[in-house]
């Protein structure tokens, strides 16, 4: 039972954790300077996410598609504790441009599978500076506003192509989604594209659960805890 108990514990006090970390607000990138991977693919403006925690339904497979960076830090991605892509540094872009055939999969530098990923909260970080900063999801700040903080943007996709259509509404969820990084490393130029992933998976989706929906999922666990406790 006290085993029990604490894992009611340590689930809600995760959520909480993850409810508290950020605000979530509905944007569009680039915010004020240009955004290299968009430009390259003509797609304009993206609408998704600022301050966007992912989560997973259901055990899957998990593809995570490295698309490159625009950045003079050395910056990594690293996923279940796994380092699976870094970007050298020293400036230079590193996006691969075919736009006769659209953004795709041929674009992607690198490919790595993680196969059986548990259901919850991913597990994925990016590592700024040669590892002087880490962004870890569960706790991505929210810079709307462009206040400089260290964060990724998020942006559901469907077959690689992004939600273009700037109308204030956008996913929050599915199978696929884009990952754009701004590593706060050039004045700042919040144009998120210091570092460029995309998750898809072959089974339940990922999503992005409201704050409040966490926090109220966070006092359910807690209250189930303390009442099986009672009995």
């Amino acid at each position: 039972m006290k085993n029990k108990l604490f894992k009611y514990a340590v689930i809600a006090g995760a959520v909480a954790a993850s409810s508290a970390a950020s605000a979530l607000t509905i944007g569009t990138i680039p915010m004020g300077a240009s955004n290299e991977f968009l430009t390259k693919f003509s797609l304009g403006n993206v609408e998704g996410l600022y301050g966007a925690n992912l989560w997973l339904t259901g055990t899957s497979n998990i593809k995570v598609e490295y698309f490159g960076a625009e950045a003079a830090f050395t910056n990594s991605f690293s996923f279940g504790g796994s380092n699976v892509a870094t970007h050298t540094g020293a400036g230079g872009n590193t996006f691969v441009d075919s736009p006769a055939a659209g953004l795709g999969a041929e674009d992607a530098l690198s490919s790595t599978t993680f196969l059986g990923v548990s259901a919850g909260l991913l597990d994925f970080s990016f590592f700024i500076n040669s590892n002087a900063h880490e962004v870890k999801n569960g706790a991505n700040p929210d810079d709307a506003i462009g206040a400089g903080d260290r964060n990724f943007f998020v942006s559901f996709d469907n077959n690689y192509m992004l939600d273009t259509t700037v109308n204030g509404s956008t996913a929050f969820g599915g199978t696929s989604v884009f990952l754009f990084l701004d590593d706060s490393g050039a004045g700042p130029d919040d144009n998120h594209d210091d570092m460029v992933v995309r998750l898809s998976i072959d089974g339940g989706s990922i999503f992005v659960p409201e704050p409040g929906s966490l926090a109220l999922l966070g006092l359910g666990l807690a209250g189930l805890g303390l009442s099986r406790r009672k009995k």
